[in-house]
């Protein structure tokens, strides 16, 4: 496979300019390689235009998308950070990013099959609405934060095993799954988050920590559906699911758990301030451990 590497030769940062790199702009058949060095990391912004890269490795560099749509098709190894304030990425490949992923504005599509790995922070905001499409796999491993609306569809399936902050609402504007997995948390940080539909379908699988954490007697609702086999915790006020689903694990915390709408379906459960006002619950399980 033909490639190409960027030099900086053209005096700017920009991805589409020829000059900056030894063979020309990556395309679809040409490999693009972007390599800073340790201290002086290289900084490269796409900003317009439609470009197709066959597949891109960076180390020691910052890559930005601000507009245009630049899409990579192949696999790729990103060493630096990847930041997106505009325009639309779509990985048609997996993407290892070894450092910090943060989105602002703009949408990140993810094509089936493929898998964007952040092993650094993840950050969504603040100021602004981001867009994260599948049908592929965003996977988090570090802390994400997010700050901002942000929007799921595209039948995405989001696999966290770090630590979510959640300081933002969240929509699903076509079809998605969230899932928390084992050791992992979801933290809704403060009061009156929404995580809902909006004209889409989440799914939202816990199988690790989902708490409401923070000291403020507020209500924050999840009204999506909801399968929990972990731990669910409100520190302070009522952490409601309004959108129904299965619940067998453990219900914890000083603040109040609710069920304020939908059909929901409780297996064995532990849970402390445990309260219905609101849709259905089955009572299913042989035991329900209330103290």
């Amino acid at each position: 496979m033909t490639s190409t590497n960027w030099t900086g030769k053209a005096g700017s940062t920009d991805f589409g300019t020829i000059g900056n790199w030894d063979n020309g702009v990556p395309t679809a058949t040409v490999d693009g390689f972007i390599i800073g060095a340790a201290g002086t990391a290289v900084s490269v912004i796409y900003a317009s235009g439609t470009t197709s890269a066959h597949s891109l490795t960076t180390d020691f560099a910052n890559l930005t998308v601000t507009g245009g749509a630049l899409t990579i098709v192949s696999n790729s190894t990103l060493g630096g950070n990847l930041n997106q304030t505009g325009g639309v990425l779509t990985f048609d490949g997996n993407a290892a990013v070894s450092g910090n992923f943060g989105v602002t504005n703009g949408t990140v599509a993810i094509s089936a099959g493929s898998t964007l790995a952040v092993a650094g922070a993840t950050q969504f905001g603040p100021f602004g609405t981001g867009q994260i499409n599948g049908p592929g796999t965003l996977s988090t491993a570090g802390t994400t934060t997010i700050e901002e609306t942000l929007l799921l569809g595209g039948g995405l399936d989001w696999s966290n095993s770090g630590t979510v902050k959640d300081d933002g609402d969240i929509s699903a504007n076509g079809t998605a799954t969230l899932t928390n997995l084992a050791s992992a948390s979801f933290n809704l940080t403060t009061d009156f988050l929404n995580i809902a539909n909006a004209g889409g379908s989440l799914s939202f699988v816990n199988q690790g920590t989902l708490a409401k954490t923070g000291t403020v007697a507020g209500t924050s609702r999840i009204s999506v559906a909801v399968t929990d086999t972990g731990t669910i915790a409100s520190d302070s006020g009522t952490l409601e699911f309004d959108g129904g689903g299965s619940f067998s694990g453990v219900i914890d915390g000083a603040g109040t758990v609710a069920f304020g709408g939908g059909t929901s379906t409780l297996g064995d459960l532990t849970a402390v301030n445990l309260e219905v006002d609101g849709g259905t619950a089955h009572l299913t399980g042989s035991q329900i451990a209330v103290s």
